[in-house]
C-alpha cells in the first residue's frame, strides 16, 4: 500500500518479465541464497544458419545457486499455492491465468485424494485418514 500511495494511487509502471526476472536474480544474490540446487537454465548461444549468426535458447541442466535460478514463475507457483483453501480457487485461477480447474490442481500439485481430505476437513473438522 506504501507504494501505491507514494505513487499518487497509481501502481507503478508495468516491467517486462525480462527485466523482472533480472532484478529478482539480483535481489535473491543480495539476500544471500546461494545454496547450490540442480536445475536448468536457457543459455542463449549463437550459431551459424545459412551465411548469418543467430542467437538459439538451449536449456542448460546442472548444479546452480538457487539465486541464478529464480524467476517469476516461481512468485506464479507460490502464489497459487499458499493461497489455495484461503481464496476460492476461481479468484486463485484469474490471477493466474488457468481456464480449467483439473489443469490448475495439476499445476499446484494437488490430487484428488487431497481434495477428498479437504473436503472432510471442511465438513467435518480434522480428519486422518
Amino acid at each position: 500500500m506504501r507504494v501505491i500511495k507514494e505513487s499518487g494511487g497509481e501502481f507503478p509502471r508495468a516491467i517486462s518479465n525480462d527485466k523482472y526476472n533480472d532484478y529478482i536474480k539480483k535481489v535473491c544474490k543480495l539476500a544471500g541464497i546461494e545454496d547450490e540446487v540442480q536445475g536448468t537454465m536457457a543459455e542463449v548461444i549463437r550459431v551459424k544458419r545459412g551465411d548469418h549468426m543467430v542467437n538459439v535458447t538451449r536449456k542448460k541442466h546442472g548444479v546452480f545457486a538457487k539465486w541464478e535460478l529464480v524467476n517469476s514463475h516461481i512468485g506464479r507457483r507460490s502464489f497459487a499455492t499458499n493461497h489455495f483453501g484461503k481464496i476460492p480457487t476461481p479468484i486463485i485461477m484469474a490471477a493466474t491465468g488457468h481456464k480449467s480447474e483439473s489443469s490448475f490442481l495439476k499445476y499446484i500439485g494437488k490430487g484428488r485424494a487431497e481434495m477428498v481430505s479437504m473436503l472432510a476437513e471442511y465438513w467435518y473438522g480434522e480428519i486422518n485418514f
